[in-house]
């Protein structure tokens, strides 16, 4: 980047001297000219009443010599009545003087070229001046002065110059270039460098960014922007990783509540294969039971010991049935229907229906019903899943427990009077304890 930028203020430099050294060339290049053609309008005003008066030949030469220097190669014709006078003989420009003077120009006094192309031989008349006035001699008879003046002593000297001027364009555009590039480098390339660098090592955690600038320039509204947006970007990052953080709590919310999906849809699946497998069940329970009843009533054929075998069967089937009609009323959709039952009935089945499962087999349930009123108006089923939910947690907290062997749940019903003391709204207290954890 230094390197283009110091070729650019070079190459800007170099374009911008030369276009004022061009300017200034052409200017004092027309200031000699007018210099020169000032001179020659002196001659030609010394030689005219000179020429008129018809002196000799050698004044008018002399009053070319005084203005102008031997190397101009120029001098003076005079032509009158188609015969033409050169002063002096045989002057270096006078053949293109004469063809100046003969050839087409306007009608007037005084008529000036400079620079005209005029050939004759060898003469090369291109940098050259040839001005011509007209007058009339002291006969009235018209005589035309025309003098030719050689312009590349005039150009050496601008080009000596010019080469002077070009040295020090050349030194003087290095000098500047090195100044300007310095100059250039401490002001706008420095201040670049630092904020990169400090913008490389700027760490997440740091409070201090950007050191301030109190300068008023660029570069101290480009830092107040740069500590801005870092700023921004900041609090952006902390806005970020909160909605991060929010993302992850809700995906692990969100892969709970996934299992516990998927464990109720099991738990409802071996309900639905429960319920399937007790319908199964109950039908041969039932057959094997109307056996055990005809085998009862075989009163000749079947001994006393035997009739008591075919009764504990019985007992056992109705118990087996019963459990089997407990957990069908358990699996049963609820319809939320209330109604009038006993909860002692309903608190018999449901630990009925509990202590068979294995977490009860260390357990010990006792039932203290000591409301003589138990007849509750309310949705059955739903009462059933709360008492199930009750002593499964009951058994949990048991299990928990170092006196896992001989845990204890306790099911106990009181009467209570109601809060506005009317014995008419009792309350029904149900509490179920434990002494597990």
């Amino acid at each position: 980047m230094k390197i283009r930028l110091t070729v650019i203020l070079f190459f800007l430099l170099a374009v911008s001297m030369v276009l004022i050294n061009l300017v200034f060339m052409f200017l004092w290049k027309h200031d000699l000219l007018e210099m020169e053609l000032e001179k020659a309008h002196t001659v030609l005003s010394r030689v005219v009443p000179q020429a008129a008066s018809s002196v000799e030949n050698k004044n008018i030469v002399s009053i070319f010599q005084e203005t102008f220097p031997e190397d101009s190669r120029g001098g003076i014709v005079l032509q009158q009545r188609g015969q033409q006078t050169i002063f002096p003989e045989h002057f270096s420009l006078s053949f293109p003087l004469i063809l100046f003077l003969n050839g087409n120009r306007p009608a007037a006094k005084e008529f000036v070229r400079i620079n005209g192309v005029f050939t004759g031989g060898a003469v090369n008349a291109r940098q050259a001046m040839f001005v011509v006035r007209d007058f009339k001699d002291g006969n009235g008879e018209q005589v035309s002065a025309a003098l030719a003046l050689s312009l590349v002593p005039l150009y050496g000297k601008l080009w000596k110059v010019e080469k002077t001027v070009l040295i020090y364009i050349v030194i003087n555009l290095l000098l500047l270039t090195v100044i300007g590039f310095y100059r250039f480098t401490q002001v706008a390339v420095q201040p670049i460098d630092r904020l990169v660098s400090l913008a490389d090592q700027y760490q997440d955690d740091e409070q201090l960014m950007f050191v301030a600038d109190n300068s008023g320039n660029e570069y101290s509204r480009l830092t107040t922007s740069l500590n801005s947006m870092l700023g921004r970007i900041k609090q952006d990052r902390l806005v970020l990783q909160d909605h991060v953080d929010q993302l992850d709590r809700a995906n692990r919310k969100l892969k709970k509540n996934q299992q516990e999906m998927l464990r109720t849809e099991k738990l409802a699946s071996v309900g639905r294969m429960a319920a399937g497998l007790a319908h199964e069940i109950g039908n041969p329970l039932g057959v094997i039971q109307g056996y055990l009843g005809l085998l009862g009533q075989e009163k000749s054929s079947v001994s006393d010991k035997e009739r008591d075998y075919i009764q504990r069967a019985e007992d056992e089937l109705l118990r087996v049935n019963s459990l089997i009609r407990q957990m069908l009323d358990f699996a049963r959709v609820s319809k939320g229907e209330p109604g009038n039952f006993s909860l002692h009935d309903l608190l018999s089945s449901v630990v009925g229906m509990v202590q068979v499962q294995p977490t009860f087999k260390t357990i010990q349930i006792r039932c203290l019903f000591e409301a003589s009123e138990d007849t509750v108006f309310a949705d059955q089923d739903q009462l059933r899943q709360v008492f199930v939910n009750c002593l499964i947690n009951s058994a949990d907290a048991v299990a928990a427990s170092p006196r896992k062997d001989s845990g204890m749940v306790t099911v106990s019903t009181r009467l209570a009077p109601g809060s506005n003391d009317n014995t008419a709204e009792s309350l029904l207290h149900v509490r179920i304890s434990d002494n597990g954890t």
